[in-house]
């Protein structure tokens, strides 16, 4: 187990991806801070109109943001889509940490 701090962009496994990103059966078990912004359990944030898949992704550890968006599997991302097609993107995942900051904050994903 470990403890990740930082400013923003923050995550057990990518911190920001700005390419298509494809990430399966990983698990997150650190705990994340991010002082400012964007904390998760498997990616911080993403900023691509490209491919974006998580399947069978797990966190457990807790995750706190000191302001906008903390989550347990994806903290942000810039594809405006609603939740339900977001959900055709991430899969199969779960977060059984505890998730708290002062902004915006999901349980699984940014819009759910």
């Amino acid at each position: 187990n470990a403890e990740i701090t930082g400013y923003q962009n923050i995550a057990g496994i990518v911190g920001k991806s700005t390419e298509d990103t494809e990430i399966y059966n990983c698990k997150n078990t650190a705990v994340i801070h991010a002082t400012y912004a964007t904390a998760a359990g498997i990616i911080g944030s993403i900023a691509t109109e490209g491919i974006l898949k998580i399947d069978y992704c797990t966190n457990e550890g807790n995750i706190t943001a000191g302001g906008w968006y903390s989550a347990g599997i994806l903290s942000y991302s810039n594809k405006e889509t609603p939740s339900t097609t977001l959900s055709n993107h991430i899969k199969n995942c779960k977060n059984t940490g505890i998730i708290s900051g002062s902004g915006r904050i999901r349980r699984n994903w940014w819009r759910d």
